[in-house]
């Protein structure tokens, strides 16, 4: 268990406790203090003086905190959680077993999402077809998958792309078409925050950056391994995705989203997992000159 965290004072002892009371032979938790500047790590060691925490000097992003945290730790799987989430009493019990009595690439298990008073409780597609899913959290997450060791070091995220980072690691792994077992009745909790601040055109900017980037590396990666005209409807599904943020609120750079993955353009319409409004609205922007 990896839990790379940055500035999560108030929230990381209510994460840790979700998982150490749980901490046997069979389970490490690892924390990576990604340059917290808040005391974070301090704050869990007052109460967790056992905890295994792993420094970087400087804030260094999300997807460096991760490739730190996996590849420090010894674990033959490999899971995610956020400093402000947690996981359910028995979850790691259960994939352990699971684990021991299978042998599967990866587990999987369900993500209950917290917001605003309200839980919602999702399950991945559980098809395995890339083609076929939506890209969605639940679907590509780290924190409800846990994974073998190996394929996700030799998926490693991109460096300094903090978005869509278990997106860029998950598709390269689930192109392999591992085996995949579930497990029922227990979930990730993913806490949302109550009030999330608007986002300034500078964190749509931020965010188109990473996903165009991530985008390209996935579609360079599938190309150099010959998966491209398989996966040709996932990967036109990322490219959409991704140069959408050219028309989010603030920006409306209609010129940059029609040059950015141009072959997209004409296959819209047949994306699938896109809501047929959107799908019209930006075929219809594909073809004003």
């Amino acid at each position: 268990m990896v839990v790379p965290f940055f500035n999560a004072a108030s929230t990381i002892t209510a994460c840790a406790k979700s998982l150490l009371p749980h901490k046997s032979g069979a389970v490490e938790v690892l924390f990576v203090d990604d340059g917290s500047a808040d005391g974070s790590a301090d704050v869990l060691l007052g109460v967790f003086p056992e905890a295994m925490v792993v420094r970087h000097e400087a804030n260094r992003g999300t997807a460096a905190a991760l490739t730190t945290g996996y590849r420090a730790a010894h674990g033959d799987y490999l899971l995610r959680c956020d400093a402000d989430d947690y996981i359910d009493g028995n979850l790691l019990d259960a994939i352990v077993g699971l684990i021991v009595e299978r042998h599967p690439d990866i587990v999987e298990f369900a993500m209950r999402t917290h917001e605003k008073g309200k839980v919602k409780v999702e399950m991945p597609s559980g098809n395995g077809d890339l083609n076929d899913m939506a890209l969605s959290t639940v679907n590509f997450s780290l924190c409800n998958h846990a994974v073998r060791r190996e394929l996700i070091l030799d998926a490693l995220p991109y460096e300094a792309l903090n978005c869509w980072e278990d997106l860029s690691v998950m598709a390269r792994i689930l192109s392999r078409q591992p085996s995949v077992a579930r497990i029922d009745g227990l979930a990730y909790n993913y806490v949302r925050p109550d009030s999330p601040t608007s986002l300034s055109v500078a964190d749509h900017s931020v965010i188109l950056r990473d996903r165009v980037g991530v985008a390209e590396r996935i579609d360079a990666y599938f190309t150099e391994n010959g998966l491209a005209e398989k996966f040709r409807p996932f990967l036109d599904r990322v490219k959409f995705s991704a140069k959408a943020r050219y028309m989010a609120h603030g920006m409306r750079d209609r010129r940059a989203w029609k040059t950015t993955f141009p072959e997209v353009n004409s296959r819209i319409m047949r994306l699938s997992h896109i809501r047929l409004r959107h799908k019209l609205m930006f075929a219809i922007l594909s073809l004003i000159p």
